[in-house]
């Protein structure tokens, strides 16, 4: 899902935009995660 939406952003070279977007995703990812996990486990 992510890797897809780069992927679309890149190929709009818009690619200072999907950097961006890539630093906040690596800092908001292993959050995500954690609430991913938790719900699969509920």
């Amino acid at each position: 899902m992510i890797k897809i939406r780069l992927q679309v952003y890149l190929s709009r070279d818009v690619i200072s935009f999907a950097t961006t977007e890539e630093q906040i995703w690596a800092k908001e990812l292993p959050e995500m995660e954690k609430i991913a996990l938790s719900l699969k486990e509920m």
